[in-house]
């Protein structure tokens, strides 16, 4: 199991049969020196908030990160001071390789028919790759694109959109509020089909198609607290 252990910069492998963690791997050798970055910015921190793990259709172990250069830097927007965004991208950990994908606040990658689907989630857009990171198609989510999941025998993509918190109203694109909803797509066209109101929870971070017998370990899970 690998978990992006997000505040240090690592990828860490769990084994879940000993309940011990086998490896941790620092993301700390990509970081690039400040004194290389022509950016006259000074609000820095050194993170490259990492939040996926996974492996490409090589096989080869990547992850999923905010900032390509390992420094977050800040911006004044309307005496407000906010993450800058748009320098998000891949790591190839196998490979030592670096994709900048200029993506913002990027969530839940999913491979789905030969594809790359990332939620560009500031730009509020779901891009999609083909298997070599080339853009090849975008989909406007109209919101904060996180947790994605899909039947590809259906033909059908799910796609988590987070309810707008309220620091970004101001902000952000639209400068509306938009409650937690799913965003339903058809994989091959593309095109929204529907969308699914999610009321009375905070934030929607993850999304998963469960099949009959999760459905039933749950529904047992229940049934012991009643």
């Amino acid at each position: 199991l690998w978990i992006a252990n997000t505040e240090f910069d690592e990828a860490i492998k769990f084994d879940p049969y000993s309940n011990k963690i086998a490896q941790r791997i620092s993301l700390e050798e990509f970081r690039i020196a400040l004194d290389k970055l022509d950016d006259e910015i000074k609000e820095t921190k050194d993170q490259f908030h990492c939040n996926q793990i996974f492996r490409d259709y090589n096989g080869d172990l990547c992850v999923l990160i905010h900032n390509i250069t390992g420094w977050q830097f800040y911006r004044q927007v309307m005496e407000m001071v906010i993450r800058r965004q748009g320098d998000g991208g891949v790591i190839n950990l196998d490979k030592k390789e670096i994709l900048r994908l200029k993506l913002q606040s990027p969530h839940s990658v999913r491979k789905i028919n030969g594809e790359y689907w990332v939620q560009d989630s500031t730009d509020q857009t779901t891009k999609i790759y083909d298997h070599n990171w080339k853009l090849v198609g975008s989909i406007p989510t109209g919101g904060f694109g996180r947790g994605v999941d899909f039947s590809e025998e259906e033909g059908i993509a799910y796609i988590g959109i987070s309810a707008t918190r309220k620091r970004y109203l101001r902000v952000i694109p639209t400068g509306e509020k938009h409650d937690n909803r799913i965003m339903v797509v058809d994989i091959k066209t593309r095109e929204k089909i529907d969308v699914i109101s999610i009321p009375n929870i905070e934030q929607l971070d993850n999304v998963y198609i469960l099949n009959k017998k999760i459905k039933a370990s749950f529904e047992g899970l229940n049934a012991l607290n009643e």
